[in-house]
């Protein structure tokens, strides 16, 4: 008995875990991608980059946007999806039943930048390794995301076209399903 409770003693908060018994993974590693500042990114003047620019996207130091909110176009104040951009991170909630998408910007061995991270429905217990697109609008003034499993690229949600949420204002509050 007394083996069987020191087998369990490494699996608490203080010894490197969570004590829930499920640890994140780290996606970047998962896709062979590095660690990137996305205020480096084609898109960036969509963000709240703290200054200074980043040298390089390699510039991990940078500490990446402020919170930034985008909704799904033609639904607000409420919307189907709300996509938050915060530090080099991404949150993507919405849709019924509810779909997630939450990872880190990144770049790969070929030089193609994403946010890589776990995509689930609906609350399921295993998220699919992904990674998130991101594109500016031709018009220049939204963003246009895809998600795509890592495993074999087939199209998980999108392309979902977004416009950014003004500072205080509504919109950021997803659609009750």
């Amino acid at each position: 008995m007394l083996a069987a409770l020191l087998s369990l003693a490494g699996c608490g908060p203080g010894t490197g875990g969570t004590g829930t018994g499920h640890e994140q993974p780290d996606y970047l590693s998962l896709a062979g991608a590095n660690p990137s500042a996305v205020c480096a990114s084609g898109w960036a003047e969509r963000l709240a980059c703290q200054p200074p620019p980043p040298s390089s996207a390699a510039d991990t130091r940078h500490p990446g946007t402020n919170k930034v909110v985008f909704a799904s176009v033609g639904s607000v104040p409420a919307a189907d999806y709300v996509v938050t951009f915060d530090a080099n991170g991404v949150l993507l909630q919405g849709g019924c039943p509810r779909r997630s998408f939450e990872g880190d910007w990144g770049q790969l061995g070929n030089g193609a930048f994403a946010y890589f991270g776990a995509f689930s429905e609906n609350k399921q217990v295993v998220p699919y390794n992904s990674s998130l697109l991101v594109r500016s609008t031709a018009d220049g003034n939204g963003l246009m995301i895809e998600v795509h499993a890592s495993s074999d690229g087939r199209l998980l949600l999108g392309p979902l076209l977004l416009q950014r949420v003004p500072a205080g204002g509504s919109g950021g509050t997803l659609r009750p399903c």
